[in-house]
């Protein structure tokens, strides 16, 4: 299965060959969120599949094999084209394919599990010996040869895609890029709720909780909408403090959301239905004397997000191919 990267401009192509049943989806979504695009491929007894992927699709940066289906995947290794980091998770290595790391010169990352009951980490480290530099190895603490626990397959995905990362850097916007505000993409993983935000060359999750079916694998949007009017506070405080030379030590910023009658608010202007609410409290820690403790909680008013959520909003909506 091809899955399609979620940034505009991909790292690169990873082709991830995998034993029949393994839990292929925290990988996945690892490789997307970070940027690449995902060729799956389950092997099973026959590597007709895989010859017939190397045949149609054009170069892959970033290979990875889990189990036995990884023999397969280092056979071929030297003979895919782009091919320039090499990932083993839980791999099940034949002694006659140690040749082909022996030869693999290079990136190269071993994770394995310390509980795998199948193949031992001794086999994995055996591999890592044989390899040349540069390599790495990660030895989990937890979890079984399929991974089947959601949070060891998570943590191996994440290891594999944080080491993956950085060898295809994302590209830089160019200044006028960086000037606007607001370019940011969201996008479906493809189960559940979650979605990947991506604002370049940044990416993270948004997921709601479990009792609206999530898998809270992130904060949820009023989360992040909190968060955003924290930051701005903050950060809109911190800049005016330093342009005074004010000794701000320290700043904490809480917010809460709710919804609430109309009725119940005297000052608003809305007097009928329901009106959002959010607390905002502001801990200021320093030596400040109180005339810049006003000063500063009057900034906190002014930071841009506080502004855009308090005036006329338009959100103009238009689907495109």
């Amino acid at each position: 299965m091809f899955h399609e990267p979620l940034a505009l401009r991909p790292r690169t192509s990873a082709l991830f060959v995998h034993d029949p049943g393994f839990a292929t989806r925290p990988l996945v979504e690892a490789l997307l969120v970070r940027g690449f695009s995902v060729l799956e491929l389950e092997l099973g007894d026959t590597s007709a599949e895989l010859a017939r992927a190397l045949e149609s699709k054009g170069e892959w940066g970033l290979l990875i094999g889990q189990g036995r289906a990884a023999n397969e995947l280092l056979r071929r290794a030297e003979g895919i084209p782009g091919a320039q980091a090499l990932a083993l998770l839980a791999s099940d290595v034949e002694p006659s394919t140690c040749d082909v790391i022996k030869a693999w010169k290079k990136p190269l990352f071993v994770v394995h599990s310390t509980n795998d009951e199948k193949v031992s980490i001794a086999r994995a480290e055996a591999v890592f010996q044989a390899a040349f530099q540069p390599k790495s190895f990660a030895a989990l603490e937890a979890g079984d040869h399929g991974l089947s626990a959601p949070v060891d397959a998570r943590r191996a995905a994440d290891l594999i895609a944080d080491w993956a990362a950085p060898r295809w850097p994302t590209e830089p916007r160019s200044p006028h890029e960086k000037s606007q505000h607001g370019d940011v993409t969201v996008s479906w993983l493809g189960e559940g709720l979650a979605h990947v935000m991506h604002a370049p060359p940044h990416h993270w999750l948004s997921d709601e909780p479990p009792e609206l079916k999530g898998e809270e694998r992130g904060p949820n949007p009023y989360d992040m909408l909190l968060g955003a009017l924290g930051a701005c506070t903050a950060m809109t405080v911190r800049m005016y403090a330093n342009l005074k030379g004010w000794p701000l030590e320290a700043m904490t910023v809480r917010l809460r959301h709710a919804r609430m009658h109309a009725k119940d608010c005297e000052d608003c202007e809305t007097k009928e239905g329901m009106i959002d609410r959010i607390e905002r409290e502001v801990q200021l820690g320093g030596p400040l004397s109180e005339a810049q403790l006003t000063r500063l909680m009057e900034i906190v008013n002014k930071c841009p997000i506080h502004r855009t959520l308090t005036s006329e909003i338009r959100i103009p909506t238009k689907r495109v191919p």
